[in-house]
């Protein structure tokens, strides 16, 4: 592998100079004779930064005189992956040395800022000259690099993030010269202090009274280097505790006396205090909000030395912090401004009128009245100015707000579908100085609930979210602004995908975050980090509050969010009570009370309009006076609250039709319902989640990583233990089977969503993996095999909800079919003819039936219709796939127009069984037997059988000595199956009777969104049946509250296997179905519920398939007990206790 050392030279603008003058290198010159071959293309880059801001002017690149043709290059800022400067064509010249192309516009770089200049190196077994360069380094002036600062990709035009194995590097070199361009107000007095820092912990917390924040006392020796904005993980993974943050920086700006100056920090977590100087400037609480001291008494001419103490706690839930990383986790600067100063300015849209009202926060820090000058200009974002107001005021010392107005005429509105957005910026001059306020992400739009549907700018709109820790990354757990590459990928995968809402659980976004979304299109429900769990009611505010004023000026907010499954408590009276502080900072969005609606309290409404002070807009059974339920539902697990208008639903897995009969009835004779939380099926790719981290050089002691690491060892353990290999020779190719299931099961869920017209919106769970399987996404952003088309369908305007009870039927049997239409007002009021059919393998209509979809009108007509619902009869049917077909004739059809079912043929089973003995069996299980040619036999212990099949059902009881003349009936060649594990249960013990030396425990592990994943063999046992993943299109019943034998001697023919790989519990595996060597038998331990599935097609194939194993492996003669056969016996604990 290849990296290319590049060269970037910075031009030095007429404001400071000749340029030529102050040139420095990063790399001397020298002449190359290494070459190496790459089957490219590649992109190879050069990651390094300066230690005072300049500008590129030109790109360097060292040449072979064999190299022909032109090289790409590119100028790229790490922390948020913007191409700055590029692409750029350098032709070769056919001659070995360095080729100098110089920009034809100077690029202005910031100071201590890690940037990547990459150029491209495309041709097949092209040859590239190469050294070595693993250590990091500087040219002894202003520009140095990190350690193994090469990178590289094989996508064409993007930028190079790998890091090589083996340190080559393809040289460049490089002009440097310190300085900057002419910069407007705003850049001349902000001086970003991002960058390297230093850190070191405080483990006994000596540094204040040691006077750490002292340059001098700092122990530098102790301190490492670390990246602001960044997480202490980085430095210090796993380290919960005090640290110390360190940096001296030279002011670029000239010091004045009527100038103020502040250290402003976008966020840093959790506590601080701030030394400049030596002069403690204050102290700040938070996580995620923003704040500044004033430094002007401490700031000096020449070297400045900034310390801060930071408290880092674990995010435990105490206090309002998710993450446990913690530190300067935002951006930070140093600002000027004049005494007469701007500190902030809010946007209060009007849709109607085209009104903007200007609140502006003003300072007068003169101690006397102020005549100022308001400047207000709006325009087109990126665009040009529309119209200004400007007003002249006096305004009092201290602090006032000043309101003006503007008027856009036909103002063009905010939405998913056509996210226009205007930029605002105000100046305030007094005494000669001028201060500015930009707010560059504006728009017009309206968003609230009205008849309990939402309502986007007078239209209705249905909700289709999804929920995840906006900021959270992969690869430094905390994802700050250095590095939004991965964290932004999210945000048009999800608008591409059909969802027009993120729901940002329990944090705030990045508000780099924001204006994307803004440009996107993409509406946000901002919650913040005091949603969930909080246990102190004085700290409920803290967040939500910095959030509120940093954030309101975002068309893509569209709701507040303020608690999160919190039950009725302090916490939950002190959300309700800060509605009236909350409209005094934000009078103009939708605010949501409680996601979930755990607090029960449903006299009061679970969200308020803007403009409302009162919890008023009811939903579901709420209502102020009387309240009343909205449906039962079965097999969910405790997070749905009957009645409540904002709920969470999580169904057993997997779904079956008995909840989603119930869920169709959800909400018939009450209000409409917001499912701000229901999600189905999760799996953790373990195997592409530590090959991901370790392309994109995931430090390896970071939680994340070490967990894919550990699961993805596990895994390898499992497929080793019970020789998988076979089934799926790449074990990430199962995982891939159960993406895929789990798009299926998410499918169905989404489909009775969109089926009952009583819900309104829904907000999907989740977003990424994080450590619990369970997003749609992987924690780098990429799509879990086959959700992104799902997805498209399943949120489409116009969609097919189409379902078959069950779904795998018997040939002969009736089955339920239903169909139903979501529609978005796509369709207008009228009658639509429709067909259905059913067709086979080969597409041939088996059935079909046509229908009339009736549309209805009005104001707010359903956004769902039952078209279809009946039971079926097909003659005809032969075993295999069918698919149910829903078509609108004479229009464009609706999406999710097929659904597939499986069909059974009765006759299609092992073959006549002959003689069977059977013990403690049930009806159903005999008259199984017999229809599939058994001729039953009951069992005898003292009777003598060659070939004997004994079936042992879940009825047996006895005492030892039952169970050991089964077991000697085995030990002499038969073959025992035991059709439930249940029956080797005693008093005392799950496994008593189980005649294996490590007799296990039986797991019972969560089955709702976390769920096992079940893996079967292609064997005898499974003859007829789908193997591999074992999937709920064939398997529904036998999967739903399925356990396995953990930590059991492992079987010397495994069948099916379960493997426990997500959250909920730790990682686990165990024997669904394995077969035991006894001595001259056999006998076969299965967890299936057989038994209780009697008429099921896959349960009873298997257990047909069970008894002819056993028949056909039982030995044709009897043979003698070992000699020592009863100590055995004894010894496997097979014996009265």
């Amino acid at each position: 592998m290849l990296l290319i050392i590049v060269a970037a030279s910075v031009w030095l603008a007429r404001h400071y100079g000749k340029g030529e003058d102050r040139m420095e290198n990063l790399f001397a010159d020298r002449e190359l004779d290494n070459r190496q071959s790459e089957a490219g293309p590649l992109e190879l880059g050069q990651v390094y930064q300066a230690d005072v801001p300049g500008t590129i002017a030109a790109i360097r690149v060292y040449a072979l005189p064999d190299e022909t043709g032109n090289r790409t290059a590119r100028i790229w800022r790490n922390h948020d992956s913007a191409l700055i400067g590029g692409p750029y064509i350098i032709p070769n010249k056919g001659k070995a040395g360095w080729i100098t192309y110089r920009l034809p516009q100077p690029v202005e770089i910031a100071e201590r800022t890690d940037y990547t200049v990459a150029v491209s190196a495309g041709e097949v077994g092209k040859t590239y000259p190469t050294a070595q360069n693993p250590e990091a380094g500087s040219n002894g002036k202003h520009l140095s690099f990190p350690a193994h600062s090469g990178r590289v990709t094989s996508l064409a035009g993007a930028r190079p993030v790998n890091t090589p194995d083996d340190g080559s590097v393809f040289m460049v070199d490089i002009e440097f010269v310190p300085g900057s361009m002419q910069k407007s107000l705003d850049v001349q007095n902000l001086q970003s202090l991002d960058g390297s820092w230093r850190i070191v912990q405080d483990t006994e917390n000596i540094g204040e009274s040691g006077q750490w924040f002292m340059k001098d006392k700092y122990p530098t020796a102790k301190a490492v280097s670390i990246q602001v904005p960044g997480n202490i993980s980085e430095a210090f993974p796993g380290y919960n505790g005090t640290t110390w943050y360190s940096r001296t920086f030279r002011t670029s700006m000239t010091l004045q006396q009527d100038m103020k100056y502040y250290l402003r920090f976008g966020a840093i977590q959790y506590k601080c205090e701030i030394w400049l100087n030596g002069t403690s400037l204050g102290t700040h609480e938070g996580t995620d909000t923003a704040f500044e001291l004033e430094a002007t008494r401490a700031l000096v001419r020449g070297d400045n030395f900034l310390a801060i103490r930071v408290e880092n706690p674990p995010g435990s839930g105490m206090l309002p912090n998710v993450f446990s990383d913690g530190g300067i986790v935002d951006h930070a600067a140093l600002v000027a401004q004049p005494l007469v100063r701007i500190t902030e300015v809010f946007a209060v849209p009007d849709i109607g009128t085209g009104e903007i009202a200007l609140q502006i926060g003003m300072e007068n820090n003169t101690g006397a009245p102020a005549d100022v000058a308001l400047t207000a200009l709006y325009g087109e974002f990126k665009g040009s100015d529309l119209g200004q107001e400007k007003s002249a005021t006096s305004i009092p010392a201290g602090k006032s707000v000043q309101n003006m107005k503007l008027v856009v005429p036909s103002p063009h509105l905010w939405s998913p579908d056509d996210p226009f957005l205007y930029r605002i910026a105000v100046t305030a001059e007094a005494d000669g100085k001028r201060d500015a306020y930009d707010i560059t992400h504006f728009g017009f739009r309206d968003f609230r609930i009205v008849d309990g549907y939402f309502y986007l700018n007078n239209k209705r709109i249905y909700v289709k979210s999804v929920h995840g820790t906006a900021r959270w990354d992969p690869i430094v757990t905390q994802g700050t602004p250095r590095d939004m590459s991965i964290m932004n990928k999210q945000y048009k995968m999800l608008k591409d995908a059909g969802f027009n809402m993120l729901r940002t659980l329990q944090s705030a976004s990045l508000p780099e975050q924001l204006d994307l979304a803004d440009e996107l299109g993409l509406m946000i429900y901002e919650e913040h980090e005091g949603s969930w769990n909080l246990p102190d009611p004085a700290k409920f505010s803290q967040e939500i509050t910095g959030n509120l004023l940093r954030d309101r000026n975002h068309p893509s907010i569209v709701i507040w969010g303020l608690l999160n499954e919190n039950k009725a408590n302090y916490v939950f009276d002190a959300a309700k009570d800060f509605l009236t502080d909350l409209r005094k900072l934000d009078p103009t969005r939708l605010v949501l009370l409680g996601s979930g609606r755990w607090d029960k309290d449903l006299k009061t409404g679970s969200a308020s309009n803007p403009g409302s002070l009162e919890w008023n807009v009811y939903l579901g059974g709420e209502d102020k006076d009387k309240s009343e339920l909205t449906g039962y539902l079965p097999e969910e697990i405790g997070a749905f609250i009957d009645g409540a208008g904002d709920i969470h639903v999580y169904n057993n897995f997997p779904t079956s039709w008995n909840f989603l009969t119930a869920f169709a009835k959800l909400g018939e004779r009450t209000k409409n319902m917001f499912l701000s939380e229901a999600g189905a099926g999760s799996i953790y790719n373990a195997v592409l989640e530590e090959q991901k981290a370790i392309q994109a050089n995931a430090l390896t002691n970071l939680g994340i990583y070490t967990f894919a690491r550990e699961r993805s060892a596990a895994l390898n353990e499992t497929w080793k233990k019970y020789g998988l290999d076979d089934t799926y020779p790449n074990i990430e190719d199962a995982m891939i089977d159960s993406e895929m299931s789990e798009a299926s099961e998410r499918a169905l869920l989404l489909s009775a969503i969109r089926s009952n017209p009583k819900i309104n919106g829904h907000s999907l769970t989740s977003l990424f993996n994080g450590a619990s399987g369970e997003g749609i996404m992987d924690n780098f952003r990429g799509w879990k095999a086959g959700h992104e088309n799902m997805l498209k369908e399943a949120w489409a305007k116009l969609k097919w909800n189409l379902f078959v009870n069950p779904t795998s039927v018997y040939a002969d049997a009736k089955f339920h079919v239903k169909v139903s239409l979501a529609n978005e007002d796509v369709l207008t009021e009228g009658k639509y003819p429709t067909k259905l059919s059913i067709k086979d393998s080969s597409g041939k209509d088996v059935w079909k039936e046509r229908v009339v979809v009736g549309i209805k009108g009005g104001p707010n007509p359903p956004f769902a219709y039952g078209v279809y619902d009946a039971d079926l009869m097909v003659p005809g049917l032969t075993e295999g796939k069918y698919t149910l077909t829903a078509v609108l004739e004479g229009i464009p059809n609706a999406s999710a127009s097929t659904y597939d079912f499986n069909v059974f043929s009765r006759s299609r089973h092992p073959g006549r069984l002959g003689l069977i003995t059977v013990l403690g069996t049930s009806k159903e299980v005999n008259d199984l037997l017999l229809g599939g040619g058994a001729v039953l036999h009951e069992y005898d212990a003292n009777e003598e059988i060659g070939q004997e099949a004994v079936i042992v059902g879940d009825l047996v009881t006895g005492d030892a000595a039952l169970w050991r003349s089964i077991y000697k009936k085995a030990a002499k060649g038969a073959h025992v199956v035991f059709l439930s594990d249940k029956v080797f249960k005693s008093k005392n013990n799950a496994y008593k009777w189980l005649a294996v030396p490590e007799k296990g425990s039986p797991a019972y592990n969560p089955s709702w969104l976390y769920h096992q994943e079940s893996i079967a063999k292609a064997d005898p046992i499974m003859s007829g049946l789908p193997a591999k993943l074992l999937t709920p299109g064939v398997y529904r019943n036998l999967l739903s509250s399925l356990h396995f034998i953990k930590g059991g001697t492992v079987p010397e023919q495994t069948t099916a296997v379960a493997i426990y790989n997500t959250y909920g519990a730790p990682y686990s595996d165990g024997i669904l179905t394995g077969t035991y060597n006894h001595h001259a038998g056999k006998f076969t331990v299965t967890t299936f519920n057989l038994t209780g599935n009697i008429g099921d097609p896959a349960a009873d194939r298997m257990l047909l398939n069970m008894a002819a194993f056993a028949k056909s492996n039982a030995s044709d003669t009897v043979v003698a007990l070992p000699a020592d056969y009863e100590a055995e016996l004894d010894r496997l604990g097979i014996k009265n206790d």
